[in-house]
């Protein structure tokens, strides 16, 4: 089966996580992604951060001093090459060189142009950068997820940079959709502040002005009632979620707790004291028995996620993981696209990291410079190369 998007052409000129992240997955579904890089690399590069593998995967790298007059012209002719061009910059710094939406499809409207900002493409910051953590802290994830009355609960996991890059890449191909259809093409914007925002979808205000939607944690931040909680075990944690009429009392009479399960199941703060101190006699997959007894959900709160997952046969053969090896940062796992099109990981995930420069000469010979004009330019050092190939093509 061909993939989903062979055939698109993708300019990406993105950095960091949040802008690159949206033309992984469409290369993950078979587009040939491009990303023009600084010829330093895109700063993520330095930290030596996995991030910098999950956001790039997949993509050829050229290298492009697009300050110079030569560097400029190649980044117009990339541009010219591409089906979408996708980029975050900030909105003054996109248009001073020719990438804003208006600006390149003034010249192509069939083109499909991803922006992503921080804040937002008009409005007092929308001049700021941003990063995951100022944002979550901004929308209220970092206060909401701590529970009322408690300080803000600090979370690392990138979920406002991996939801913006989901959310463009969702809106390109919806874009791709309508101009085969239509033959239009798109200007999309995305930041992540609509991201954070976009997070709180199940939080409504009513008209009197109460927020519904939002369950605040307890005071041990382990949950939020009896049946919706985090229990420690003697070995161990487990999380459990149960019914929510008449659950408690059917997890305390599963759990053989003294008195009547009904009355002691009224009083949310007792049960749950209840159901602790019996699991916590219990080791966590006899805990985890007990609990399903009684109607509910439960799993152990995994310590070897990671290990797990390298070894889960299963997994790799799905695509839902790929394992590699990757230079400066040794075996690696990957996690797949989560999706398949058929019986089997037809989005074949292209997980090298190409090095900076490794496909310049390539690409500027594709779109249709000569070996001299391409030599000009390495010799002035508008573009640079990598000419350590990889022992296999990385696409295989």
């Amino acid at each position: 089966m061909a993939q989903p998007l062979g055939g698109i052409k993708v300019l990406d000129l993105g950095h960091f996580v949040a802008g690159p992240f949206a033309s992984a997955i469409l290369a993950d579904l078979g587009a040939d992604v491009v990303k023009l890089e600084p010829l330093t690399g895109d700063p993520m590069r330095a930290s030596h951060n996995t991030s910098v593998v999950v956001s790039n995967r997949g993509k050829r790298s050229v290298a492009v001093n697009t300050k110079t007059p030569e560097g400029r012209e190649i980044l117009e002719r990339a541009c010219s090459w591409a089906d979408v061009v996708h980029h975050n910059f900030r909105p003054a710094t996109a248009q001073r060189i020719g990438v804003d939406a208006a600006s390149l499809r003034s010249k192509r409207p069939e083109l499909i142009v991803l922006e992503s900002s921080a804040y937002g493409a008009s409005g007092p910051k929308s001049g700021r950068p941003g990063f995951d953590t100022i944002l979550q802290a901004m929308a209220g994830h970092l206060k909401y997820s701590a529970g009322e009355g408690m300080p803000p609960l600090a979370n690392r996991i990138l979920q406002v940079d991996y939801g913006t890059g989901m959310l463009g890449a969702l809106a390109i191909q919806a874009a791709l959709v309508r101009r085969r259809r239509t033959g239009e093409g798109a200007s999309i914007r995305t930041s992540l502040y609509d991201t954070g925002v976009f997070f709180l979808s199940q939080i409504v205000r009513r008209p009197d002005g109460t927020i519904e939607g939002g369950v605040s944690l307890n005071s041990d931040q382990l949950g939020v009632s009896s049946t919706e909680s985090l229990y420690q075990t003697s070995d161990g944690w487990i999380a459990v979620v149960g019914l929510p009429n008449g659950g408690t009392a059917s997890l305390l009479k599963s759990l053989g707790a003294d008195g009547s399960a009904e009355s002691q199941a009224a009083d949310d703060e007792l049960a749950t004291s209840l159901v602790r101190r019996s699991l916590e006699a219990l080791p966590t997959q006899q805990a985890v028995e007990k609990v399903r007894q009684a109607g509910h959900w439960a799993e152990p709160c995994g310590t070897d996620g990671r290990a797990r997952l390298a070894s889960d046969d299963v997994m790799r053969r799905t695509g839902s993981i790929i394992v590699s090896h990757e230079e400066p940062f040794g075996d690696r796992i990957d996690v797949g696209l989560g999706t398949s099109f058929g019986n089997g990981p037809e989005s074949a995930l292209r997980s090298h990291l190409s090095r900076v420069g490794e496909h310049t000469r390539e690409f500027l010979k594709e779109i249709g410079y000569s070996d001299d004009e391409v030599a000009g330019f390495l010799a002035s050092a508008a573009v640079v190369e990598d000419d350590n190939k990889p022992d296999e093509d990385h696409r295989k």
